[in-house]
């Protein structure tokens, strides 16, 4: 994903919020939104952002995937 090359946070950020103002279930949006903020170091943002991607999945596939990157980030923080 382009922020990621860019190191553009802010606005990715921005962009991830307009995805879950628009669709409230949008799990993909959650995620990514834990990446950025596991990525800028903010555990509590970065663990509620996996949390909500985990709550609105839609497949066992993305379930295990946003678990995983969840765990990853909580041990990242201890």
């Amino acid at each position: 994903i382009e922020w990621r090359i860019q190191q553009n946070f802010p606005a990715a950020i921005e962009i991830m919020k307009k995805a879950t103002e628009i669709d409230p279930k949008c799990e993909i949006a959650y995620a990514q939104l834990g990446q950025i903020y596991q990525q800028l170091g903010n555990q509590d943002e970065c663990l509620k952002a996996y949390d909500l991607a985990i709550k609105y999945t839609r497949s066992e596939t993305e379930l295990s995937q946003w678990v995983s990157l969840r765990e990853a980030a909580a041990s990242q923080f201890r």
